[in-house]
């Protein structure tokens, strides 16, 4: 997965390649965040959907299901998490 800075902005390229990192600043897909932490999407869905881990939030952009990078690792933080 390749990442390009543009105006300001990260941008993460598509890929079916797993993501290795995460930077605290960008929004990740639903498929993305579920290669990071390596889940099926359908786990995460189910996760969100149940509000099982509030910790792990989630928001709507032009109607895709988006996590922001920082809110992903503050969720491995915790001890909680997995």
């Amino acid at each position: 997965m390749q990442k390009k800075k543009a105006r300001n902005k990260v941008v993460v390229e598509k890929s079916d390649e797993r993501v290795t990192s995460v930077d605290s600043r960008a929004l990740y897909t639903a498929k993305e965040t579920a290669s990071y932490l390596r889940l099926r999407p359908q786990t995460l869905e189910a996760w969100r959907c149940l509000g099982r881990y509030p910790d792990l939030k989630s928001t709507k952009v032009g109607g895709r299901i988006m996590y922001l990078g920082a809110d992903i690792l503050a969720f491995l933080k915790n001890p909680r998490a997995a």
